[in-house]
């Protein structure tokens, strides 16, 4: 009855804690999922009053916005989600985790919101965060995950959120530096955190990794979705627009003008179609073959990799930013080494 008005009182003992309330499901945290379904209107515009004393903390679904209206604030708005947010919500959670703001890091080998650091032989750990992936929020645990090595054979692997509900998972192990990386979403872009190259040595005795690229998207950089083609692009790459309307390839002259560092991406190369996230300024990890830290960011012959130099590029956006890290080839358990990689806050000039 549309004129009717059920009220339902708390109870003496109905939440969780003990304390009254009111429960829908199961008053405590169970594996089946039990749904609260809001009204439905398709409406184009709001029916109900919302004011500071009437229908406060109302809430409808909008089937003509797919969207959930609230009464706050004496106002009907949307309730806004990840999807609403698009790529304003996708990546690490800057200041989240144990030691939060430290990406560098400069706290310590692994510390920082889901750093990824080599701890054992054939293991790598990645620290606890709160991150955007898949269109989710995705709460990380510190995670330990083994690398694969294999006998005489370099073999790359990534370190993804791809496991159960967005945890971290490394990976099958293959000796393309480009294959198994998560299918491509504009939309819902899958968050990757590293890349780890290992060598399982003669007869797979001496196993040992001997690389580790960080590609962590960080959800403060700016953003945007774009096509690569020609060259298979990877997280971390440094790329540049190639002369054909929208379409963008990795760096690989010195005097090269950079127009980004790409983020998310499957490795496709289709023209004419989205298939990578490139980031245009804010904090990243550069692909690097050298570095220095306090010196300029450059690209090199090498497809979207990187090195610096203490003299800025000469030509206009040839620099990608100052690096706060430097490169190490060398690899070391519980060591802050092993850094295929130069860490800034990209500012293209």
């Amino acid at each position: 009855n549309a004129s009717t008005v059920v009220n339902i009182a708390g109870g003496t003992s109905g939440s969780s804690s003990g304390a009254s309330g009111v429960v829908i499901g199961n008053a405590t945290t169970a594996a089946t999922q039990t749904n609260l379904q809001l009204d439905s209107a398709n409406g184009s515009s709001d029916v109900g009053t919302c004011s500071a004393t009437v229908n406060q903390g109302s809430m409808y679904y909008s089937t003509a916005t797919n969207t959930i209206r609230a009464c706050s604030y004496s106002a009907w708005s949307d309730v806004v989600t990840s999807a609403d947010m698009g790529l304003q919500a996708f990546g690490v959670v800057t200041t989240s985790g144990s030691n939060p703001g430290d990406l560098v890091p400069v706290t310590g080998f692994n510390n920082g919101p889901c750093k990824v650091a080599i701890t054992g032989t054939t293991q790598v750990t990645v620290s606890a965060c709160t991150a955007y992936s898949g269109g989710r929020k995705v709460v990380v645990t510190s995670t330990n995950l083994a690398v694969t090595t294999v006998a005489s054979t370099t073999e790359y692997q990534w370190v993804c959120l791809t496991g159960t509900n967005g945890a971290p998972a490394i990976t099958a192990d293959s000796t393309s530096q480009t294959a198994n990386q998560p299918t491509f979403s504009a939309t819902a872009p899958v968050v990757c955190l590293a890349r780890v190259e290992s060598n399982g040595g003669l007869l797979n005795l001496t196993p040992s990794i001997n690389a580790l690229i960080d590609v962590r998207p960080f959800s403060t950089a700016v953003m945007t979705a774009v096509n690569i083609v020609t060259t298979a692009p990877t997280p971390g790459m440094l790329v540049k627009l190639n002369g054909t309307l929208g379409q963008y390839v990795p760096t690989s002259a010195t005097s090269d003008v950079i127009a980004g560092v790409v983020l998310a991406t499957d490795g496709s190369t289709t023209a004419n179609t989205i298939n990578a996230i490139i980031a245009l300024s804010g904090p990243v990890n550069i692909r690097a073959s050298a570095g220095t830290v306090n010196q300029y960011i450059l690209p090199t012959t090498t497809a979207g990799v990187a090195n610096t130099n203490a003299t800025a590029g000469a030509t206009i956006y040839n620099n990608a930013g100052v690096a706060q890290s430097s490169f190490s080839n060398t690899c070391s358990n519980n060591a802050d080494n092993c850094r295929a990689f130069v860490f800034t806050n990209l500012n293209i000039r």
